[in-house]
């Protein structure tokens, strides 16, 4: 089902979401035009269906042949492959991202870098505090409710069940833990790099700001 409008970002269009999902529990809704990130976010909490918007972000923000960078790729390159059977439209690049990606866990995943201090993981949650481990800013416990991948799932599939307060509670607490996992990526990179040119002169990869 699809609720086309000129504004998504909109209280009416709120409310017709949560009419439709109360009438029709399982109905699949793309809603849109959603012109702002704010926007995608309320119509998120609403209960959208965001994969259209998602899919349309990724081959729009990435060139095709770039390289993009993903710890555990796995799950992301799943997710990627499952928009691309969605949207045929949108297929090719999608796949293109898909085949262009490499994953930042590799090297400690093979041990290729290891420390006593990753406690024979090679999981984020265990890597990053080994290659920095006086660094509070990049502590997942410092997070308020968030605090790993988990719970970042059930808070968000909780969201609808909240109050407005609620919801906007959570909602922050989802987008701290978001942040500090694409920061410690940025951050794990660059101490890669700086490994291996202390090592042999060498780069892990460029980054492209």
């Amino acid at each position: 089902m699809t609720l086309d409008s000129s504004e998504g970002f909109t209280e009416w269009q709120s409310r017709a979401l949560k009419d439709i999902h109360a009438k029709w529990p399982n109905a699949k809704v793309g809603a849109g035009n959603v012109v702002d990130k704010s926007g995608f976010y309320y119509l998120a909490d609403a209960g959208a269906d965001p994969r259209r918007m998602l899919a349309e972000r990724l081959v729009n923000d990435i060139p095709l042949n770039s390289c993009t960078v993903a710890y555990n790729m796995s799950f992301e390159k799943n997710v990627i492959k499952n928009l691309a059977g969605i949207y045929p439209d949108l297929s090719e690049h999608l796949m293109n991202i898909h085949d262009n990606m490499i994953d930042l866990m590799i090297p400690f995943k093979n041990r290729s870098y290891y420390t006593k201090n990753m406690y024979g993981s090679y999981s984020i949650k265990y890597v990053l505090p080994a290659l920095f481990p006086n660094d509070e800013s990049l502590d997942y416990h410092n997070l308020d409710l968030i605090h790993n991948g988990g719970e970042a799932m059930s808070s968000f599939a909780s969201l609808e069940e909240k109050s407005v307060l609620e919801q906007e509670y959570i909602r922050e607490r989802l987008l701290k833990y978001c942040e500090l996992d694409t920061y410690a990526m940025v951050k794990i990179f660059d101490r890669l790099n700086e490994i291996l040119q202390e090592r042999n002169g060498k780069v892990f990869l460029k980054q492209k700001i």
